[in-house]
């Protein structure tokens, strides 16, 4: 592209090509053509590609006169419009498989324009920073399988954002749905220890999160389990995570109780392992369910 005295790149008149220095990139001294006629050295790649059109002086008349300049470009706003439409229209982006692959777009009014996206957004999205805090607005579908639209937006905070994900564990009670980590919040229990009951040791939702409580002759629970026998459970973990997700709740209490009794013997940690390792491995090799006590297995052991 030959660029000549007097050609003109947005309001930048080129009035000289600078001398260049070895390694230096090619440069042209322009001259604005707002009220202060500025004069500047401006990259020819950014006057080719069209990233400089004026000098900063003349921003204020050039966005009088054109609707389309939001200044916007360097915002978290405009960030986050830009983040839609790459996770919905760039196919090398690593989130395209799991919103453009699936099907979700960008309405053709946001896509083609920033500033309508701004004129529908951008006063919800203040109003929800002044009331929740600076940097904590995030752009959220109502509808997870829904596109990004006006009717299927809203605004909320990082942490609600990952209450709503297609793989959200969702139940409800008492007529409200809400995924699991939000029941764990709203009973105040570890999350880890609810779904742990809830999946693995088959307990009700109420008896989960310690809404009512579980029955004496049930077992206590996979943290009570693993607490007591913590000084074993890191090299055990694997072995107990069987016992329990099979439901062997008689066979996993024998050996929590056994653990115990050695510990209180004062058997050190690798003593202990060694001992409740062979009695592990035979219960699940031969898928033990019910015992009278951990001496049988003991004696066939042996």
């Amino acid at each position: 592209m030959e660029v000549k005295i007097g050609d003109i790149f947005g309001k930048w008149v080129i009035l000289d090509k600078k001398e260049r220095v070895k390694g230096e990139r090619l440069k042209y001294i322009c001259k604005c053509s707002c009220n202060k006629h500025t004069i500047r050295e401006v990259l020819f790649e950014s006057l080719r590609e069209g990233k400089s059109k004026l000098c900063r002086c003349s921003t204020g008349d050039y966005k009088q006169n054109n609707e389309n300049y939001h200044c916007m470009s360097h915002t978290r706003f405009y960030n986050i419009y830009v983040c839609v439409k790459t996770r919905c229209l760039n196919k090398n982006s690593q989130s395209y498989k799991n919103y453009g692959e699936r099907g979700i777009k960008i309405c053709k009014e946001w896509e083609e324009d920033f500033t309508n996206f701004y004129k529908d957004m951008y006063k919800s999205y203040i109003a929800f920073e002044e009331e929740n805090g600076k940097d904590t607005a995030t752009i959220e579908r109502i509808d997870v399988n829904g596109n990004y639209t006006l009717d299927n937006c809203k605004w909320i905070t990082l942490v609600e954002q990952g209450y709503n994900k297609t793989n959200s564990l969702n139940i409800e009670y008492r007529g409200e749905i809400k995924c699991f980590r939000e029941w764990a919040n709203h009973f105040n229990i570890n999350t880890n220890l609810a779904y742990m009951r809830y999946k693995y040791l088959k307990w009700s939702f109420e008896e989960s999160f310690g809404i009512i409580n579980k029955k004496e002759n049930k077992m206590r629970g996979i943290k009570t389990l693993l607490n007591d026998t913590y000084e074993i459970n890191i090299s055990m973990k694997g072995r107990y995570t069987y016992i329990c997700s099979a439901n062997h709740e008689h066979v996993a209490i024998l050996l929590r109780d056994y653990c115990y009794g050695l510990k209180s013997k004062n058997f050190n940690k690798d003593c202990i392992i060694k001992k409740v390792r062979p009695i592990a491995n035979f219960i699940k090799k031969n898928k033990i369910k019910e015992v009278q006590n951990l001496e049988e297995i003991i004696q066939l052991i042996k």
